[in-house]
């Protein structure tokens, strides 16, 4: 049975609003966190804060303030979740 959720300790933990993130949990993708990637497409830096953002319950606004490396971190992550091929664009059967 695949993994459900990934628990990454941020190298690089943040505070905003006054409230400490050390680390970040994402869980399994839905269809609702890829709806606005094109498949086959370019995927931008936005697209993968608002992914990480939807897989983990946080707010855009505090993903944002997470340091580059993190932000990196944590897409490969997220790569564990998609279908083989889909981060590709390639079709699978």
């Amino acid at each position: 049975m695949p993994e459900e959720e990934k628990t990454y300790t941020l190298l690089h933990p943040v505070v905003v609003a006054n409230k400490g993130y050390h680390e970040v949990t994402l869980r399994r993708l839905k269809a609702k966190h890829l709806k606005s990637m094109a498949i086959g497409g370019e995927t931008s830096f936005g697209d993968f804060i608002n992914i990480i953002a939807g897989s983990s319950g946080l707010l855009p606004a505090v993903v944002e303030e997470f340091d580059i490396e993190d932000i990196t971190n944590l897409a490969e992550l997220l790569m564990d979740f998609l279908p083989l091929g889909f981060a590709s664009g390639s079709k699978t059967q």
